[in-house]
């Protein structure tokens, strides 16, 4: 009987070693492997679902587009062209399978794309080299090489994988051997064995995906993730994941900011300690008409020490500070926090449950402080005040373990009805929405949401997608 079990386990740990050789054969294909494993970024666009989910093959853009080159095309290319329009696997390029754009060397851009039929491909090349869109092609180790008509970029394919570069300071011969070493790399020299790889592809959103080194300035707009990172901290530490689908009457998003060096993960999840996950206590009171609320769960000490990394929000903690100690208020939080606006009428506020409220004992020093500052605070009711002075009129309170501040006199609040994002909230613990029809903008809504440190997911709804993008254009 021993014997039958330890035959038994011995099966069923080939099997799981089978399996698990089965799924991380099937997690990437030949044409990944030529990204480097040093790649900083990279970006993976689903071109058939970015395709039908926008109409971009029936634009007006597109038909004002061939209509302009047809007048430079014969019969035979203009038929095929608009052929691949219809239908883009003509091309010979597999359009259900990512195509990859990344930076090579810090300087050059690459594409690599899966070749479905080599054949297709070979026809689609010759109809644009008959439009000067790029050289004939010649073949060279194996492999079919061409070049853009002015010269900004390479070609290279094979019967499975097709890799384009934009060159940057290579010369010609340099810059066909780094694309030949490319096309013959080892896959444990291919960015697909990296953990950047796995955690690209753990996105739940894939019609678009990027991922970024934070040491590396791969588009300026983001330098505002940097001062995301904990006092210290090395960029080159920390990556950047992001996922993103469109769908009908909307978009969606996905990002996530982490480290592959376990010291560097650990302190970036103890510096966002500060946030909690919601316990409830507002999901359902948030005030009726807010066209701009959030819920978190929040630790005071860390919150406050997290939020004066914001020069503004510094400024504001140490002005207020010369009439009420405001710090002392927030690093009394422990617990769910809301705050809401109803900017049509010009009302804002912050609900949040404290630890301890012992900086009562302070409220006589404040008035005179407020005094001498040329503010006025006075007591409206027990344990709400309001301070009034040169463009200022804020309300604050207590009310048991229960901190309000807000430009309105305090009012306790009650349930207002059902959340209907209640049951989106049950693991987050950051949770906002925003409406936006008030605006006249391109989207009426969005949810921004967070469930982990450095996570940050995000749903919106937009009117008349995506026929508005094409009017647009």
């Amino acid at each position: 009987m021993k014997t039958m079990k330890r035959y038994l386990g011995y099966f069923l740990a080939v099997v799981l070693i089978a399996v698990t050789a089965a799924c991380s054969k099937n997690s990437y294909e030949d044409y990944m492997t030529v990204i480097p494993k040093d790649a900083k970024g990279v970006a993976a666009v689903r071109f058939d679902n970015v395709v039908n989910k926008t109409g971009v093959a029936r634009s007006p853009l597109i038909r004002l587009a061939l209509s302009k080159m047809s007048s430079a095309m014969s019969a035979d290319v203009e038929t095929k062209v608009k052929a691949l329009i219809d239908d883009p696997s003509l091309s010979g390029i597999d359009f259900s399978s990512p195509a990859y754009a990344f930076v090579i060397n810090n300087q050059s851009i690459g594409v690599t794309m899966k070749v479905e039929d080599a054949s297709l491909l070979d026809e689609l090349v010759a109809t644009m080299a008959k439009l000067d869109f790029c050289t004939k092609a010649k073949k060279s180790n194996d492999y079919q090489w061409t070049s853009l008509a002015d010269g900004s970029a390479r070609m290279v394919y094979s019967d499975n994988t097709l890799l384009i570069v934009f060159a940057g300071a290579e010369t010609a011969k340099s810059l066909d051997q780094m694309m030949l070493d490319m096309m013959s790399l080892d896959v444990d020299d291919s960015f697909v064995t990296t953990p950047q790889f796995v955690k690209l592809h753990e996105l739940k959103y894939e019609d678009l995906q990027v991922y970024f080194n934070l040491g590396v300035d791969v588009i300026k707009q983001t330098e505002f993730l940097k001062e995301l990172l904990p006092t210290g901290a090395k960029p080159a530490d920390y990556e950047f994941v992001a996922g993103v689908n469109l769908r009908e009457g909307g978009v969606d998003a996905q990002s996530l900011l982490f480290s592959t060096n376990e010291k560097a993960q650990k302190e970036f999840d103890d510096y966002f300690a500060s946030l909690k996950p919601i316990k409830g206590e507002y999901v359902n009171k948030i005030p009726r008409d807010s066209k701009v609320w959030a819920c978190m769960g929040a630790e005071g000490d860390k919150l406050v020490d997290l939020l004066k990394r914001v020069p503004k929000i510094k400024e504001a903690l140490l002005a207020a500070g010369f009439v009420i100690d405001a710090e002392q208020m927030l690093r009394s939080i422990d617990g769910d926090m809301l705050i809401y606006a109803k900017p049509d009428q010009g009302e804002m506020g912050l609900y949040a449950q404290l630890g301890k409220s012992d900086f009562l004992k302070d409220v006589d020093s404040w008035m005179e402080s407020a005094e001498k500052y040329g503010y006025t605070m006075k007591m409206e009711s027990t344990g709400s005040y309001q301070v009034e002075g040169e463009d200022v009129d804020l309300h604050w309170a207590i009310e048991g373990k229960q901190l309000y501040v807000g430009t309105k006199t305090y009012q306790p609040l009650s349930v207002q009805g059902q959340n209907k994002h209640a049951d989106d909230m049950d693991d987050a613990l950051f949770y906002a929405f925003i409406d936006l029809n008030h605006q006249h903008l391109v989207a009426n809504s969005v949810v921004v949401k967070s469930t982990k440190p450095g996570e940050i997911i995000i749903k919106a709804d937009i009117a008349s997608f995506p026929e508005i993008l094409w009017k647009g254009l």
